[in-house]
C-alpha cells in the first residue's frame, strides 16, 4: 500500500506545475531519481515498501510493493502467515462463501439492484481485447497515464461475494472519477471525489463470478494510481491484547477491521493515539454479527478511548476508522484489559493517606488495592484544605472493570466513604475523581486489613485504637427480626463513637455518647437475614481502649419464649435499656382474655400482642391505670398468640408481674358472685348473642358498694361503660348487641374499693322465635315489662290476606310502643300513641301463610304492665 505524504505530494505538485527544468542551484530541482530499495519486503499478509532518492536534492520518492502469494510447505502451511489453506477458508480475513457470513449484521445479498441503459459515452471495449482493458485484482495498486478527455477500463471477476472498494491516489495534478459497469456495460453506478483530494473512492457490493467493468476518465492528462481493496469483517485481522497495530487509512476510506476472542469476562479498552490532534481516529468494537456494543468513550485531543464489556470466550472485532474528512493518515491502535490500560498507583492497605487533585470530572486518578484476606473494607477521603464542603468523587471496579460500587456522599463533608466486601488476593481499582465538574483536592485513604468480627447475643470484646483512624468492624446477621444494643464501656473518660451500616456500605445511624461517660450506644430495630455492619472506633480521632458489647434486647423469637395460661402470674425483669420478653399463649377455648401487669406505681410498662406469623394485632400501655397495661382481646381456641412486654421507658429497667384473668360464659337469665379481695381486680365475661337485641348486664349488693362494668369489642376496644346506672351504686349497662359478635364485659369496683357483689345478665329485646307467643284474632294477651328497655314479642300467621292491626291497653299512666316485623326481621311498621291515652295502634298488611312478629314494649324506660290484642282491618 502506498503511503503519501503531505511534502512529497506538495513536491511533485510543484514540479509539475513548472514551465522550465532548472538546476538545484536555482531553488528547484529536476530529480534524477537513483534505483529503488526495498525497505520492507512484501508478503502475504502485508505490503512492502521500497524507495528511491534524488542524487541532487535527496528527495525521497516512496511506493509501496503488493503483496505476494502463499508459499507453501510440504504440510499446506504458509511459511510467511503460518497458516493452513483451511484456515485461510475458514478463519478470520478468509474467503468464504456468501452462505457462511453471519446473518445478524452483514448482507447476504447484494444491496440494490443494477440499473440498465447504454454508457454514456458509447465507446464500449470489445470483450477479450487486452488493449481497451485491464485485468485488476484485489489488493493490486496499479499505476497508469490518461489522457485528457478519455477513459481506461479494469475488468474485475471478484472470488465471492462482498464489498470492495476502488479508490485512486493521484500523481499528477488531474481530477479523476470512475463509473462501474456491468459484464453488459451497462452503468450501475459512479463517484468522483468520493476519495477527497480530487480522487474517487466507489464503494459496491459485487458478487462471486461476475464480470465488472470501472471506466475511469479524466478531463486532464497524468499519471495516477488505482487500487482495488476488500472491505468487511471477513478480512479482519487478528489483535492481540496488550499490543498495538499502525492503522493506515488510505484515499479508500476503507474502514480496517481487527478481531479477537476476549480471554474473560469484563472491561476491554481500545485506545487510539495520532500525534496529530485533529484526525478524529476511534476504534469502535463490535460483536460477532457486526453490531456496535454500548461503549464509554472518553477522548482528548490526540487520545480516543473506549471502554466497553465483553464475555469470556466470544469474538469481537474493532473498526478502526477516522473523520469522514480525512485520507490517508496513520495512527496507533492498541487493545487492553481493563488493568493494563489503567496508569495506576499500587497501595498498601494501611492508613496511607494520598493526595488528589482534580480539576473536573474528567480527571481521574487511579488506585490499585489487593487485600491480604477476605473481610470487609473501607475507603474514606478527607479535604485537603479545612473547609464545609468538598467534591470527591469515587467509584470501586473489580480486576475485570466491573463497577461494583460508588461513593454516594456518605463521607462527611461530601466525602468518599466506601464500605464493600472484598475477597482476599483480588485486586481492585479505585477510580478518584471530582463530583459535579469542580475541581477538588482531597486526600484518599485505603484502610488497614480489615478483620470483620462476627456479633452473637451477649459478645463482649476490647478494641485498642492505636492509631486516629483506626476502626473495628463487625457482621451482624439476625436470625430474628427485632431491637439489638450494640455499646461500648471503658475504665476511663474516653468518647466512643459508632456507626450502623447496611449491606452497600450506607449509613443507617450513628452514635456517639448515647451511653454513660462518653461510651456509645446504638439501640436499633433490625431485619430478620439482612446484614449488617457495626463500626466501633473513638470520637476526633482519639487514641484509647474500650469494649464493645451486643445483645438482643427485644427480639421475637418463638423459640426462647415461656408459655404462659390462663390465671397464670409471670415474673418479667427487663436487666438492660429497651429490652422485651416473650411469651406464647394458646388457648384450648375461644374467648376473651385478659392480660394486665402489676409492679408498683413507679413503673410504666407496655404490651404488644403479636399473631404467628409475628404481625402485631394490639397493643396497651396504661389501660389498668398506674402505668400498668392491660389488654383485652379475643382469641381463638388453639392459635397460638406471643407477648412482648417491656418497659414503656425504652432505658428503663426494672421487675414486674404479667397476669392472665379467664372468663366467664354469659347466657340469658345468668348470675354469678363477684368478690373483689385485691385493688383493681377485675372478673371477665364473654357472650357471644345468637339473635341481635338490647341485652342487660348489671350488679347487685347489700352494701351499697360502688361497682363498675366496661364493654370491649373483639379487637379490645371499650365500647361502653357504667358506673353507676343501677340503685345503690350497682352498675346498669343495656346495650344493642349485634347476633354474632363476641363482646366482653369487664366487672369490677370502682378504684381500689373491696367487697363482694353480684352480676345479672338478661336479654330485654330480642327477636328470639323460641321465645315469642302466639297470638290470635280477638283475644287480649298481657305484656309484663320488668327491665328497663324490655319488649315482649308475639307471633302471627294469618290464613287470608288482608289488612290487620294491634293496639294495645293498659291505663292513661303508661306510654306504650309496637313494632312489627316480617319473617326476616325486617321492620315492616311501627306506632306510638296511634290509639287514645299514649296507646299504640299499629297497622299492616299481611300475606297469607307468611309469619310475621310484633314487638310490644313501653316508649321509655318504664315497667309495669299492659295488655295488646289483634284485629283484622
Amino acid at each position: 500500500m502506498i503511503t503519501h505524504i503531505k511534502k512529497f505530494i506538495t513536491l511533485v505538485l510543484v514540479c509539475m506545475l513548472s514551465l522550465s527544468v532548472v538546476s538545484c542551484d536555482s531553488g528547484e530541482c529536476d530529480h534524477d531519481y537513483g534505483k529503488w530499495t526495498v525497505k520492507k519486503e512484501a508478503t502475504c499478509m502485508e505490503k512492502g515498501k521500497k524507495v528511491r532518492k534524488c542524487e541532487k536534492c535527496g528527495e525521497q520518492d516512496k511506493k509501496s510493493i503488493a503483496i505476494v502469494d502463499h508459499q507453501f510447505d510440504e504440510d499446506g502451511i504458509c511459511t510467511m502467515c503460518n497458516r493452513s489453506e483451511e484456515e485461510m477458508l475458514t478463519g478470520p480475513g478468509s474467503v468464504i462463501t456468501p452462505s457462511e457470513y453471519p446473518t445478524d449484521g452483514i448482507p447476504t445479498e447484494p444491496p440494490i439492484e443494477y440499473p440498465t441503459g447504454e454508457h454514456p459515452t458509447g465507446e464500449q471495449p470489445t470483450e477479450g481485447n487486452e488493449d481497451d482493458y485491464s485485468e485488476i485484482s484485489v489488493g493490486q495498486q496499479v499505476d497508469c497515464y490518461i489522457e485528457g478527455y478519455t477513459s481506461k477500463y479494469f475488468r474485475f471477476v471478484p472470488e465471492h461475494s462482498g464489498e470492495y472498494i476502488f479508490y485512486s491516489s493521484t500523481i499528477d495534478e488531474i481530477d479523476p472519477s470512475v463509473s462501474l459497469l456491468d459484464w453488459d456495460m451497462n452503468y450501475i453506478t459512479e463517484d468522483d471525489d468520493g476519495g477527497g483530494d480530487w480522487n474517487f473512492s466507489l464503494s459496491y457490493y459485487m458478487n462471486a463470478g461476475e464480470v465488472y467493468y470501472f471506466q475511469v476518465y479524466t478531463p486532464q492528462s497524468g499519471e495516477l494510481c488505482v487500487n482495488l481493496v476488500e472491505h468487511g469483517l471477513e478480512n479482519a485481522v487478528e489483535i492481540v491484547e496488550g499490543n498495538y497495530v499502525s492503522v493506515d487509512i488510505d484515499y479508500s476510506g476503507a474502514t480496517k477491521y481487527y478481531y479477537f476472542v476476549a480471554d474473560y469476562s469484563g472491561v476491554y479498552v481500545v485506545t487510539t493515539y495520532s500525534s496529530y490532534s485533529d484526525i478524529g481516529a476511534y476504534g469502535q468494537v463490535l460483536d460477532q454479527y457486526g453490531n456496535s456494543l454500548p461503549a464509554t468513550v472518553t477522548q482528548t485531543s490526540y487520545e480516543t478511548r473506549e471502554w466497553v464489556v465483553v464475555e469470556e470466550g466470544q469474538m469481537y472485532y474493532i473498526a478502526a476508522d477516522c473523520n469522514s474528512n480525512r485520507w490517508n493518515v496513520s495512527y496507533d491502535l492498541t487493545l487492553n484489559t481493563f488493568y493494563d490500560s489503567l496508569s495506576y498507583n499500587t497501595v498498601d492497605y494501611v492508613d496511607d493517606w494520598r493526595y488528589v487533585h482534580a480539576e473536573s470530572g474528567d480527571d481521574k486518578v487511579y488506585y490499585a488495592f489487593t487485600p491480604m484476606s477476605d473481610g470487609h473494607y473501607v475507603i474514606n477521603s478527607k479535604p485537603y484544605y479545612d473547609v464545609d464542603e468538598y467534591y470527591a468523587d469515587a467509584r470501586l471496579y473489580d480486576y475485570y472493570g466491573n463497577l461494583i460500587a460508588s461513593d454516594d456522599h456518605m463521607g462527611a463533608n461530601g466525602g468518599i466513604h466506601i464500605a464493600y466486601e472484598m475477597q482476599g488476593g483480588q485486586t481492585y481499582f479505585l477510580e478518584a475523581t471530582s463530583d459535579y465538574g469542580y475541581s477538588a483536592e482531597y486526600y484518599i485513604c485505603f484502610s488497614y486489613e480489615r478483620m470483620y468480627f462476627e456479633l452473637s447475643e451477649g459478645y463482649s470484646k476490647t478494641v485498642e485504637v492505636e492509631n486516629p483512624y483506626y476502626k473495628e468492624y463487625f457482621t451482624f446477621i439476625p436470625e430474628y427480626s427485632g431491637t439489638y444494643n450494640f455499646y461500648s464501656t471503658s475504665d476511663g473518660y474516653v468518647d466512643t463513637y459508632a456507626t450502623l451500616l447496611d449491606a452497600d456500605g450506607n449509613e443507617i445511624t450513628s452514635a456517639d455518647s448515647g451511653g454513660e461517660a462518653g461510651n456509645f450506644g446504638i439501640i436499633y430495630y433490625l431485619e430478620a437475614g439482612e446484614e449488617y455492619c457495626f463500626v466501633a472506633s473513638m470520637y476526633s480521632h482519639s487514641l484509647g481502649y474500650f469494649d464493645v458489647h451486643f445483645e438482643a434486647v427485644d427480639v421475637w423469637d418463638p423459640d426462647s419464649m415461656t408459655e404462659i395460661s390462663a390465671g397464670d402470674s409471670q415474673y418479667v425483669y427487663i436487666n438492660s435499656a429497651g429490652g422485651c420478653e416473650y411469651f406464647a399463649y394458646t388457648p384450648s377455648v375461644s374467648g376473651f382474655y385478659c392480660f394486665t401487669s402489676t409492679g408498683g406505681d413507679w413503673y410504666d410498662t407496655y404490651v404488644e400482642l403479636y399473631n404467628a406469623s409475628g404481625e402485631i394485632i394490639a397493643s396497651n400501655e396504661e389501660g389498668a391505670g398506674n402505668g400498668q397495661f392491660k389488654m383485652i382481646y379475643y382469641f381463638e381456641a388453639d392459635q397460638t398468640y406471643y407477648l412482648g412486654v417491656r418497659l414503656a421507658d425504652s432505658y428503663a429497667t426494672g421487675e414486674f408481674y404479667v397476669n392472665v384473668s379467664e372468663y366467664h360464659e354469659l347466657s340469658d337469665g345468668y348470675s354469678c358472685g363477684v368478690n373483689v379481695e385485691s385493688a383493681y381486680h377485675k372478673e371477665y365475661f364473654t357472650f357471644i348473642p345468637q339473635y341481635s337485641g338490647t341485652y342487660s348486664f348489671y350488679s347487685t349488693n347489700d352494701e351499697s358498694l360502688d361497682t363498675h362494668v366496661i364493654m370491649y369489642d373483639v379487637y379490645g376496644e371499650a365500647i361502653d361503660s357504667d358506673d353507676s346506672g343501677g340503685a345503690n351504686g350497682n352498675f346498669r349497662m343495656s346495650y344493642y348487641l349485634e347476633a354474632g359478635e363476641a363482646y366482653c364485659f369487664e366487672a369490677g369496683m370502682w378504684s381500689d374499693l373491696l367487697g363482694a357483689f353480684e352480676v345479672h345478665f338478661e336479654a330485654v329485646n330480642t327477636l328470639n322465635p323460641d321465645t315469642t307467643i302466639e297470638i290470635s284474632l280477638g283475644e287480649s294477651y298481657e305484656v309484663y315489662i320488668s327491665a328497663e328497655g324490655g319488649a315482649q314479642y308475639f307471633v302471627y300467621t294469618p290464613s287470608i290476606s288482608g289488612d290487620y292491626y294491634f293496639t294495645s291497653t293498659g291505663g292513661d299512666w303508661y306510654d306504650t310502643y309496637g313494632e312489627i316485623y316480617n319473617a326476616s326481621g325486617d321492620q315492616i311498621a311501627y306506632d306510638d300513641d296511634g290509639a287514645s291515652s299514649r296507646q299504640f295502634y299499629v297497622e299492616c298488611y299481611m300475606e297469607a301463610g307468611q309469619t310475621y312478629y310484633l314487638c310490644a314494649r313501653f316508649y321509655g324506660s318504664s315497667t309495669g304492665s299492659f295488655y295488646v290484642s289483634l284485629a283484622q282491618a
